[in-house]
């Protein structure tokens, strides 16, 4: 959208919220931080927060929005766990690849033979999510190893899985 457009948007925002005071410094902030929005998906999403939030938005809080709305956002805790489950529902050769590479990243920290064989989800869930939540942020932030994500599919399970696998000593 142009920048017209985006003042035209966060002007909404400033007025569904009246008692938050907010600086003309402040708007071209947040005009400048959705401005390579379309305009109907930047009014799309100032309308979503104005109707599920009560306080003023943060330039992170719509720019999580933007990303979710376009599909970029890493998923949430639950959709990851489901997603890794259903995985386990295909032979190993068959199984589909990872949404995201937060995914991929936590499930080989904790092992797919671990999380599949486990007996106890409940805290196989528990270690995956603190190891999701750790590449999420890796990712989110750009701070990515460049070797690890040049590094693909098989080569990167190998390298991870250790010596004992690739001898087939392993599992």
């Amino acid at each position: 959208m142009t920048i017209e457009e985006a003042e035209r948007a966060v002007a909404m925002l400033v007025a569904a919220y009246p008692h938050t005071t907010v600086s003309r410094e402040t708007v071209m902030l947040y005009v400048r931080a959705i401005a390579d929005v379309d305009l109907a998906d930047g009014i799309r999403i100032v309308m979503w927060w104005l109707a599920h939030s009560k306080r003023w938005p943060s330039i992170a809080d719509l720019r999580e929005q933007i990303a979710i709305h376009r599909g970029e956002a890493t998923p949430d805790l639950d959709k990851m766990w489901a997603e890794v489950r259903r995985r386990f529902a295909y032979p190993r050769d068959k199984r589909p690849p990872f949404s995201h590479p937060a995914i991929e990243d936590a499930v080989m920290a904790i092992g797919e033979d671990e999380i599949g064989m486990s007996t106890e989800p409940e805290i196989v869930r528990a270690q995956l999510g603190r190891a999701y939540e750790a590449a999420k942020r890796r990712y989110e932030s750009g701070s990515t190893t460049k070797f690890v994500e040049g590094m693909v599919g098989d080569a990167k399970r190998a390298i991870i899985a250790g010596p004992t696998k690739l001898l087939g000593k392993g599992r």
